[in-house]
């Protein structure tokens, strides 16, 4: 881009997807997608807004920005029928369960009637965990589903997240 002379200020995502013949490209964005972003919040340990604030006044190189050590990955909660027509109204449960910093429940499709929090979307809500490495973070975030701490009629999810073919599948299977 700057070859090009194009002034680029802002977040640049590359999608990809490790196979055995090596990595491939799956998507480019210029913002923050979910679920994508929701590991690297659990992973930042700077000031979010200081950052962009140094992106538009162009001195990130000015901007010490720190990780925690550690890994974080997010399991996507979905809705029967997704991508495709899917439910809506379903009854979520258990999110007043979750406790502890390593568990952040990023809502994505819902919606609040009175007290409860019902499915209002594909996307429903983004389990995400943190752990000492990849193993521990998969375990926390499968717990949580697993255990049906976190629930909704209808619910999908994929259960090879972080899992790679050597792996044996350690879940059952998906759905409720």
């Amino acid at each position: 881009m700057q070859k090009e002379g194009v002034l680029f200020k802002g977040v640049l995502y590359a999608g990809l997807m490790l196979t055995d013949k090596g990595p491939k490209v799956l998507e480019y964005n210029v913002r923050f997608g979910d679920p994508e972003t929701q590991p690297l919040m659990m992973l930042l340990s700077s000031d979010l807004y200081g950052i962009v604030t140094a992106v538009i006044n162009t001195r990130l190189t000015k901007k010490n920005i720190r990780f925690r050590s550690g890994s974080a990955l997010c399991v996507v909660l979905t809705a029967k029928g997704y991508p495709g027509q899917y439910r809506k109204g379903d009854k979520i449960n258990g999110l007043g369960k979750i406790r502890g910093l390593d568990i952040q429940i990023f809502h994505a499709g819902t919606r609040k009637e009175g007290r409860q929090i019902v499915t209002n979307g594909g996307r429903v809500l983004g389990i995400t965990a943190f752990g000492r490495n990849l193993s521990d973070a998969r375990v926390k975030a499968y717990h949580i589903i697993s255990s049906r701490g976190v629930n909704f009629r209808g619910m999908h999810y994929r259960t090879d997240i972080a899992i790679n073919n050597s792996q044996k599948k350690l879940l059952p299977t998906e759905g409720f």
